[in-house]
């Protein structure tokens, strides 16, 4: 059938979709806030898919699978693992100045693994 074989990707780290959320982002950015820190745009983060709507931040921690559409035609992706973060979150892609920002900030509060490992 047409899916036999998995879809070639290109600039992709470990997978080709990354899901984000707008909740998770809001929450970066008010820590950002306090110590007086810029707001950072979704875009640093690259993802894929951007879901707006969630209960709290984070939610996508505890995700097995997301459901994109309704009936039929919709699609059902199964959540893998959570994306590590790279220093390439800490370019600004217009002017291409690197920071600490977001990963120091991250790093305060948000572990993937027990030790922070992802």
């Amino acid at each position: 059938g047409p899916w036999a074989t998995a879809p070639q990707g290109g600039l992709t780290d470990g997978f080709p979709i990354l899901v984000a959320t707008q909740a998770s982002l809001n929450e970066l950015n008010t820590r950002l806030e306090k110590k007086a820190k810029e707001r950072l745009p979704m875009s640093r983060f690259r993802p894929n898919i951007v879901i707006d709507e969630t209960s709290q931040p984070f939610d996508e921690d505890e995700w097995k699978a997301i459901q994109i559409g309704k009936g039929p035609d919709s699609v059902i992706l199964h959540v893998v693992k959570g994306c590590p973060r790279c220093k390439q979150s800490c370019t600004d892609q217009l002017t291409g100045e690197r920071g600490e920002e977001p990963l120091e900030t991250l790093s305060e509060f948000r572990a993937l693994g027990a030790d922070g490992a992802d």
